[in-house]
């Protein structure tokens, strides 16, 4: 498109210079028949007088019509030069690799083990506790927290039940009631969050070397029969892709299946 706007311009600048300069070369005729000067003579002289206006003219004309093309011709060059031929061997080399890493975040993703470990036989509390330490390790969590939703008093509250690499301190307990934080506006309005601006010292990492921050977080309520029945969190150092989001989906819908039995354990 801007190259056909600059064709344009050129060739209407080629014509209308062009139509300047013949209206110069033929101006002192003109004037002198308006004033009524009929002399050959005169309007000889008169258009000699004018012929070395025309002939700069002309060479201003020859010089810029020189430069237009030498521009042109320089930025075609400079358009060639920014071009970046990629081999395609090595484009596809470089998108099986892509694949390859997202392949591998994915292989663990088996909601199989998942089931039968939560399916398993044994104590309800410690199924729960094992089936969710076992989802963090399949998603690479840097760290973890399953709420259980508990009725207290007037109010509803979620109490932190599970934790992957996170901890308080002894004695101490973890709760949040409905709307109170990100953990309660995900139960009060059953909806998941997904964040990319976690709010500082919100939740840390821990580990033998020190204490991090996760740069991620995916909140999502736990849900069975329209019940609002706890919430998981999980905080990551990276964005999960669409795969991952669907496989902690599923896992949220397994472990709301089972949630239910603690009240009775």
């Amino acid at each position: 498109m801007a190259r056909k706007i600059s064709l344009i311009g050129v060739i209407f600048f080629i014509v209308t210079t062009s139509y300047a300069v013949t209206q110069l070369y033929l101006l002192p005729q003109e004037m002198l028949t308006v004033v009524g000067v009929t002399d050959h003579k005169l309007v000889e002289e008169a258009a000699n007088a004018m012929n070395h206006v025309n002939w700069v003219l002309s060479i201003d004309l020859c010089i810029v019509l020189v430069l237009i093309v030498a521009l042109s011709f320089d930025n075609l060059k400079s358009r060639d030069g920014n071009i970046v031929y990629v081999e395609k061997s090595s484009f596809v080399k470089e998108k099986s690799s892509q694949n390859d890493e997202e392949g591998a975040e994915n292989s663990n993703l088996n909601l199989l083990v998942l089931k039968n470990e939560i399916e398993s036989e044994g104590d309800i509390k410690e199924k729960l506790e094992n089936s969710f330490q076992l989802l963090c390790k399949q998603l690479h969590v840097g760290v973890g927290a399953l709420y259980q939703a508990q009725v207290k008093g007037d109010f509803r509250c979620l109490e932190l039940k599970s934790s992957y690499a996170f901890c308080l301190p002894d004695g101490d307990a973890l709760e949040y009631k409905f709307g109170e934080g990100l953990v309660g506006q995900a139960a009060k309005s059953n909806r998941e969050f997904i964040i990319d601006e976690v709010p500082e010292n919100y939740m840390q990492v821990t580990s033998g070397l020190g204490s991090k921050q996760p740069s991620f977080l995916t909140i999502l309520p736990i849900v069975y029969e329209n019940d609002v029945l706890g919430v998981i969190e999980l905080g990551s150092f990276r964005k999960y892709n669409a795969k991952e989001l669907e496989y902690i989906r599923e896992a949220n819908a397994l472990l709301a299946i089972h949630i239910p039995q603690l009240q009775y354990a």
